[in-house]
């Protein structure tokens, strides 16, 4: 702390930059404090955290607190488009909304997956394929396969699709957000036709008309299966699936909450 009191060579201040400040032992809190309430004029302090409760009532009291909100997933993706053109590479919209939903709100993540889809491609053409494999993430022929399964009521093939991406030995965390993602796009394709020309914008052509073609009832059924209450089951087992010991586990109660009374096909 001696160096704070040294006055700057140029610059009128001197800026102290200090991150994840909530790591600070508790000596080390009490030594920075001494500072704090009596800094010399100069010097200025920034002190970043996420975790803002862990940062002592003492040192709150005597900062101006600036709370900074995550950036959206449409903010990320608008993002890394940017920087992707900057660095002379074309990024198909649905790989970037893959690259935000990976980055889970942090600039920084989602550069670092960018980065990497960079470095495992030759061309300058970005695909959500392209993506997919330089990150690990689900395929989206595994998410299909499961929604397709849970459109025609086959509770036996929607299971056989959660275990083939299990042994896939890819996260069951992504592949349910993914799930719940393509649920939520066709429960929006068929209920709310103003927002189609949108979603076919974010989802790419592609993905939009495969959805699109489970919008529909199937023969035989006066209700498609795609339903809301369809969302609920799959938003239950993204609250279990945090403790589960084995994570197909709740996607594979869901699907048997969903069809209960269902043979088995």
């Amino acid at each position: 702390t001696e160096g704070v009191y040294t006055l700057p060579f140029q610059s009128p201040y001197k800026v102290y930059i200090l991150d994840e400040v909530h790591m600070l032992s508790k000596g080390a809190w009490n030594a920075f404090l001494k500072t704090l309430e009596e800094p010399p004029s100069h010097a200025v302090f920034i002190l970043a955290t996420t975790e803002l409760e862990k940062v002592p009532e003492t040192v709150r009291s005597r900062c101006q607190v600036f709370e900074f909100k995550k950036p959206t997933r449409a903010v990320l993706a608008k993002m890394t488009a940017a920087v992707a053109k900057k660095e002379g590479y074309t990024l198909a919209s649905d790989a970037a909304e893959l690259i935000a939903m990976l980055a889970d709100g942090s600039y920084r993540d989602a550069l670092s997956v960018l980065q990497r889809v960079f470095a495992a491609t030759k061309g300058n053409t970005l695909s959500r394929k392209i993506v997919e494999t330089a990150t690990g993430a689900p395929r989206r022929e595994q998410v299909h396969a499961l929604i397709s399964a849970l459109a025609t009521g086959e509770r036996g093939k929607a299971l056989v699709a959660i275990e083939q991406a299990a042994k896939a030995g890819i996260d069951m965390k992504l592949f349910l957000e993914l799930v719940l993602e393509a649920l939520r796009a066709t429960l929006l394709i068929r209920y709310a036709p103003d927002l189609r020309a949108e979603l076919e914008s974010e989802l790419g052509a592609d993905e939009f008309s495969s959805l699109e073609k489970f919008v529909q009832p199937n023969v035989g059924h006066t209700t498609p299966y795609i339903t809301h209450a369809m969302m609920f089951a799959f938003l239950t087992a993204a609250e279990r699936i945090r403790y589960a010991p084995i994570p197909a586990l709740p996607l594979e109660l869901a699907v048997l909450e969903i069809f209960p009374g269902e043979a088995s096909k």
